[in-house]
């Protein structure tokens, strides 16, 4: 309705806002605000991901993300979302993108899962944010993580999407596990409290084991942080495992997952 509205003062926003799209560096966009997504989506007799987004290129590791999107759409009764991103609109129409259509659409069917794949052309990052407006849960694959300098993370398409997504994201590095334990981590922030509710409701509706970290660097205090989830799962009646990390936290994050066996973050 809003693209549609012929108001001159519209028109004007629509057309400022495209242009500072197209000058602006992903790198420097930003996304919404945090709690946007809580509290504009609507649980369907308590679920919270019934459309999952998966992008498909045809390659493996993308059909590696598409089983755990299909595993996630089996555990929530929902539905899968395929888009395969394309170059041109010659590619669009071309056999390989339609052999990658027919196989997810393939995918699907032998599933039992309701599931559709779009063919869409353009910037893949900016195309998957674009679409995920309609979903609830963008599944994608860690097919190409950030490099290692500075330049590299900045321009990263994985980095764009997380910046950018309007919906959770969750980044799959291998063939899908179980998703049978979980570690959050919390330090209180607005974006940890987040995925704090998306924890809680992956231990109280999937039943999955959950670990909490809170994480202490440079001899900080520790501060309220872990008593505010204490209260916030047993509020919920989650029961969960509390963990007091120490040093960089994404260290004590990887450590942990592995020591607990975590096969989510």
């Amino acid at each position: 309705a809003e693209q549609s509205d012929p108001n001159l003062l519209r028109m004007v926003s629509r057309l400022g806002g495209k242009v500072l799209e197209a000058v602006t560096p992903d790198m420097f966009e930003d996304g919404p605000p945090p709690g946007q997504w809580r509290r504009e989506q609507a649980a369907d007799e308590g679920r919270l991901f019934t459309d999952i987004l998966v992008p498909v290129s045809g390659d493996e590791m993308s059909w590696q993300a598409f089983d755990l999107a299909q595993m996630l759409a089996q555990k929530e009764g929902g539905r899968l979302l395929g888009l395969h991103i394309v170059h041109s609109e010659e590619d669009k129409g071309g056999p390989q993108a339609r052999a990658v259509q027919a196989e997810f659409e393939r995918r699907c069917q032998a599933a039992g899962i309701c599931g559709g794949c779009a063919i869409e052309v353009g910037e893949v990052a900016r195309k998957i944010v674009e679409r995920s407006r309609w979903a609830d849960l963008v599944v994608v694959s860690l097919a190409h993580p950030p490099g290692p300098q500075p330049v590299e993370r900045l321009r990263s398409g994985l980095r764009t999407l997380i910046q950018r997504s309007p919906r959770p994201v969750l980044a799959v590095p291998g063939a899908a596990l179980s998703l049978e334990r979980a570690l959050l981590a919390y330090d209180g922030s607005s974006k940890a409290t987040e995925a704090m509710y998306v924890a809680t409701y992956l231990a109280a509706r999937w039943n999955a084991a959950l670990t909490v970290l809170t994480s202490v660097e440079g001899g900080r205090a520790l501060g309220d942080a872990q008593p505010r989830a204490q209260s916030y799962l047993q509020g919920h009646g989650v029961r969960a495992e509390f963990v007091v990390g120490s040093g960089s936290p994404a260290e004590a994050i990887l450590s942990l997952a592995q020591e607990h066996h975590c096969d989510l973050v």
